[in-house]
């Protein structure tokens, strides 16, 4: 809540009098929200009869003062007219009276002149709530400390009052959504709820894992082509220059190939194969009809 002493203080008292029933200007430079109530409780004003205040904010940084009122008097019709000669404020622009008025917001330039009789105000403090605070029309939504109304973009008020328990931007529109931390949550769990989500680690994060999952997949890739390769050879294939596959000669095919060209010259030409050649070509056979007993029969045929 904003410390009126402090900012009554800002600038200098200006006393026109003596007598406590008499006028003094306060002059206060409105950077923050300033309520009623803080005046009437103040200690530099309470002996006072009449308060005249003297509001301006920054040309540079505001355009005007916004006043909210709000009243929880239940008075009868013939009863708040009595109260309108007394809650009184008189302004620069129009006075106002309280007495059957619930609700008002009002847009004031400045400086604000605001006049009213003290003691009415002491006396029904628990009902009235009357704030001003410093507007300023247009501002960008990043701004560094003002912000925009929800319920009217064009208006801007400091950030710092939003969600403060009073109605800054008229009915309560900076007081909506907000979350209050109660009394009762442990303060551990209010402190994780706190934690800000920041944007530039959830990116960080989100490429961090797309580099993983990148590396996992070219390491499975690798496995499979090598693990597809050695199986081929294991298979005994190979590849030939124009594409073609063949089966790799092993060390046995040779001897098959002599042993069948001996049998074929010994069916054709019985008396040209010496003794010794038939000798080596009948070891050759047995091994040859082991291994190639297609081939064996089909030169049988031939010889018949």
């Amino acid at each position: 809540m904003f410390d009126i002493a402090s900012n009554l203080l800002l600038l200098a008292w200006c006393v026109d009098a003596t007598n406590q029933f008499k006028l003094k200007f306060h002059h206060v430079l409105l950077n923050d929200a300033l309520e009623i109530n803080d005046i009437v409780k103040n200690k530099y004003t309470k002996n006072h009869y009449e308060i005249n205040l003297n509001i301006t904010v920054d040309p540079f940084m505001y355009n005007g003062i916004l006043m909210n009122l709000k009243s929880d008097l239940d008075l009868h019709q013939t009863s708040c007219e009595t109260f309108e000669h007394i809650l009184v404020l008189v302004t620069n622009q129009k006075n106002i009276t309280i007495g059957c008025t619930t609700y008002m917001s009002h847009f004031f330039q400045s400086p604000l002149h605001l006049s009213f009789l003290l003691p009415p105000y002491q006396t029904l403090v628990e009902f009235i709530s009357l704030t001003f605070t410093p507007l300023r029309f247009s501002c960008s939504e990043y701004h560094p400390f003002l912000k925009q109304c929800p319920n009217n973009p064009k208006s801007c008020i400091p950030k710092h009052l939003f969600c403060d328990g009073i109605d800054n931007c008229g009915l309560n529109g900076d007081e909506q959504n907000c979350y209050y931390v109660a009394d009762d949550i442990p303060l551990e769990v209010s402190i994780i709820n706190n934690i800000p989500l920041n944007a530039h680690f959830v990116f960080y994060g989100f490429v961090f894992l797309i580099i993983i999952i990148t590396i996992i997949f070219i390491i499975v890739t690798i496995y499979y082509i090598r693990r597809k390769f050695f199986a081929k050879q294991k298979q005994g294939y190979s590849r030939g220059i124009f594409g073609k596959r063949k089966r790799r000669q092993t060390s046995s095919e040779p001897e098959e190939t002599v042993a069948l060209l001996t049998l074929g010259l010994k069916g054709f030409f019985p008396q040209a194969v010496p003794n010794h050649v038939e000798n080596i070509s009948d070891s050759l056979t047995k091994m040859t009809t082991k291994n190639t007993g297609g081939n064996y029969q089909n030169i049988k045929q031939i010889k018949k």
